[in-house]
């Protein structure tokens, strides 16, 4: 599923879509790929093809718009086989310079257009996944649309992580994949991620591809000096200790540990991540399935104090303030949670 695709399909509606002649196909070269296809042109270009047809390079650079808005269109792998055929290897670097310079223009969605053009031609390059994870990136963070936010957010983590995959040995990918797992809250992905980011940069240091010249100002690894990238990962790994114990914590009660659960928890419960809510919740799940109630009541409590509208929280007040015989409290957090419920 292209979880993207509206947010570019809107960039077509100035184009419009034409048939070649059979003179202009025949010279192309064409005739496999174009016969019978209806081409893009864009409402600028009319006025030169219309006195004397459409330069190649142009048609192609029209071809490229549409894949990259919309990579399902009817005709897209008709495009791809005449981008195939009229133009060399260098198209896919062609392509990616065009996005590099969009984005340094400060326009990450035209830059991610041309992207997702370059990974519907080479699926597997790296540098075209790289890119695009990255201008889905700077899309996110600059949006102030919530679902925006969610689809581009969850379109760079899936592009990192697919890099990951596909070209293992490229530093750079664990290294902006550990931040995009920070984002989401998942810090032992994160912890993984960087952990792995350290290793390869660090034989890139090693073997001389990415060694610098010693300086006494810097922090440094026998004879090598420590690039200044696995320096900050090394203080962001250290930030993630008591998030990833916590975390932990948390996957012991999933997985029904809830006294491993609550031995880990209980340490951070009053520390400086106090205020992250879903811990307290977890921690009010473990305490009410081992029965203890009173200390689940004061969890779920803690969670409502820092997100007013928890609704599951709300919930397991009124059913243990049921068990306990707390009838007012019972009806309390019931016509809280009604009320939330009115007010979604």
């Amino acid at each position: 599923m292209d979880r993207l695709r509206d947010y570019f399909t809107g960039r077509l509606d100035d184009m419009l879509f034409v048939e070649l002649s059979e003179d202009f196909i025949e010279k192309a070269g064409a005739g496999t790929y174009l016969k019978d296809v209806p081409v893009p042109v864009h409402k600028d270009d009319i006025r030169g093809f219309a006195s004397g047809g459409i330069r190649t390079a142009k048609l192609g650079e029209r071809m490229v718009e549409v894949i990259g808005c919309d990579p399902e269109f009817r005709y897209c792998e008709n495009y791809i086989a005449f981008l195939r055929h009229a133009f060399d290897d260098k198209l896919i670097n062609v392509i990616m310079g065009k996005a590099a310079r969009e984005a340094e223009k400060g326009d990450p969605k035209s830059a991610c257009v041309q992207y997702r053009a370059a990974l519907a031609l080479e699926p597997e390059n790296a540098g075209a996944m790289f890119g695009y994870a990255r201008t889905c990136q700077d899309i996110y963070i600059e949006s102030e649309d919530d679902e925006e936010i969610g689809r581009f957010k969850a379109e760079s983590l899936s592009g990192f992580e697919e890099m990951t995959i596909k070209h293992p040995d490229i530093p750079e990918g664990h290294y902006y994949l550990g931040y995009a797992y920070v984002n989401m809250g998942l810090y032992l992905k994160a912890q993984i991620a960087w952990q792995e980011f350290i290793r390869l940069r660090m034989e890139q240091v090693r073997s001389g591809a990415g060694n610098q010249p010693d300086s006494s100002d810097q922090e440094n690894d026998g004879n090598f000096r420590i690039p200044d990238d696995v320096t900050e990962i090394r203080s962001r790994l250290d930030q993630l200790e008591e998030p990833v114990k916590i975390e932990e914590g948390c996957n012991h009660i999933i997985a029904g540990r809830y006294d491993q659960g609550i031995e880990v928890l209980e340490k951070f419960a009053d520390g400086p991540h106090s205020n992250w809510w879903p811990m307290h919740y977890y921690l009010g799940t473990a305490y009410r399935e081992t029965g203890r109630l009173g200390e689940a009541a004061q969890s779920f409590r803690a969670v409502l104090q820092l997100n007013a509208s928890h609704i599951d929280s709300m919930q397991e007040l009124v059913e243990i303030y049921g068990l306990l015989g707390e009838t007012e409290l019972e009806q309390k957090y019931r016509n809280k949670m009604m009320l939330v419920r009115e007010m979604q």
